[in-house]
């Protein structure tokens, strides 16, 4: 960020600046292109910066509308060159669909929600042409089942189990389309808002856990997927500035380091 591109006086640029490079070291605010400065979209992000293995790899530019929501996403590489876009339509101030589009290629996804404003069906196209649909039943609110669907075929379906005691998420179970058992998560919430889920085979073995940590915001801090030996398979952290904005996020596997920083308005 420099002078005459953005104000120097926001309080999320200076915690940008600030805890990117005091908190997350690896956050290179030296190469960023600052953000144009517009008065109406203070405090929204302007731009992603990816870093792949500490090596810049492109970035990707927000856009929005006169309500201020994001309308589009481009994504660019090191050369300054569209790889693609991410448009988005709204209804009633929600996301009705996302459009991706490539130099030779497009497709739609579109959602379909209830009186209730509960997301009750997914809609995949590929060119025009529906490719799947994904259907959520649901029963006072809670997701019951969902199944995916190709040419009316359905092709996969999982179930969602809640506990009786108080109504929270147990297990989700996941189904191949002749109904055999293909795995299940098994669900555990904690009271400081961690989160853990355990992958498990039809015979109960552990295949895979996952533990979610968030801060007193509810926020998303860290995203630990390990193997059942307890050896780690990717990690994933998210750091927020004091207005409660994105501002760094990192994900660190065994042969890819992939860093993203986010700049506002």
């Amino acid at each position: 960020m420099f002078p005459n591109s953005v104000s120097l006086n926001s309080s999320r640029l200076k915690n940008l600046l600030l805890i990117c490079v005091l908190a997350l070291g690896a956050c290179q605010t030296d190469l960023l292109i600052p953000c144009n400065e517009v008065e109406e979209l203070t405090g929204e992000i302007c731009r992603e910066f990816i870093e792949v293995n500490d090596l810049p790899v492109g970035t990707v530019e927000y856009s929005y509308d006169t309500l201020k929501r994001v309308n589009r996403k481009t994504f660019k590489n090191n050369s300054n060159s569209t790889e693609k876009t991410l448009s988005f339509e709204y209804a009633d101030n929600r996301v009705s669909a996302v459009i991706e589009s490539t130099e030779n290629a497009s497709s739609r996804i579109a959602y379909g929600f209830d009186e209730a404003d509960s997301l009750v069906s997914v809609a995949y196209f590929s060119e025009g042409q529906i490719d799947s649909l994904l259907f959520i039943d649901r029963l006072d609110g809670k997701r019951m089942t969902e199944r995916l669907e190709v040419s009316d075929d359905m092709v996969r379906f999982q179930e969602y189990r809640y506990r009786q005691s108080d109504g929270i998420l147990d297990r989700i179970s996941f189904y191949t389309a002749d109904s055999a058992l293909r795995f299940y998560q098994q669900y555990e919430f904690f009271q400081d808002g961690t989160e853990r889920i355990e992958k498990r085979s039809t015979e109960h073995l552990l295949q895979q856990k996952t533990v979610i940590r968030r801060n007193t915001a509810g926020q998303t801090t860290l995203v630990e997927i390990k193997d059942p030996q307890d050896e780690p398979l990717e990690t994933s952290t998210f750091t927020y500035d004091a207005d409660g904005g994105i501002i760094c996020a990192e994900l660190v596997k065994p042969e890819e380091n992939r860093k993203t920083t986010y700049l506002y308005h």
